[in-house]
């Protein structure tokens, strides 16, 4: 008798994959719109902030008040993506 397991199929790690990266690129964009931000923050901060964030990691090369509420919330968004998306690969690879 054979025991039929899950397996992750490359379309969808593909996929996991390119909604991640669009996740980061879309969490970029809305950091740097001017009601997420108290000052000015490079792009290259910007994008590793949101990476940062959907990877769930939590590093930061900026201060978080650097942000204004609305950026918090944006933050916390990611990093509920990010931590939707782990959720997603575990249970589709159970």
């Amino acid at each position: 008798m054979q025991i039929k397991t899950k397996n992750c199929s490359f379309c969808s790690n593909r996929a996991l994959f390119i909604s991640l990266f669009a996740s980061a690129l879309a969490g970029a964009w809305l950091l740097s719109l001017s009601i997420a931000q108290t000052r000015a923050i490079p792009l290259i901060d910007l994008l590793f902030t949101a990476v940062s964030s959907i990877t769930v990691t939590g590093l930061m090369t900026i201060h978080l008040d650097s942000f204004t509420q609305v950026g918090h919330f944006f933050i916390l968004l990611l990093m509920q993506i990010g931590g939707w998306g782990f959720i997603t690969v575990a249970w589709r690879c159970i």
